[in-house]
């Protein structure tokens, strides 16, 4: 399960725990997903050596066709990760 959170929520785990933080799931897809022109960059982390995630952040922009490298309508949304097991 998924908790929206705040990108100040966000920062302060990412600084205060990069050192233990693990990448388990990275997808870009920066010139469009699909071949649509909507890009998306997802990254979803966890503690080193644990077997769930901790935190997500997913990054969606529309590409201009004329200037591919400018990012419009850029919006970002995080998470943090509920182990739903750890609770039954």
């Amino acid at each position: 399960m998924r908790i929206e959170t705040s990108a100040e929520v966000w920062a302060v785990i990412k600084a205060r725990h990069h050192a233990d933080l693990h990448v388990f799931v990275s997808y870009s897809e920066p010139d469009g997903e699909h071949g649509s022109n909507n890009a998306v960059m997802y990254t979803a982390y966890g503690l080193k050596g644990a077997d769930f995630l901790l935190m997500t952040a997913e990054t969606r922009w529309d590409i201009d066709d004329e200037r591919s490298s400018k990012r419009h309508n850029e919006r970002t949304q995080y998470w943090l990760m509920v182990n739903e097991q750890a609770f039954d």
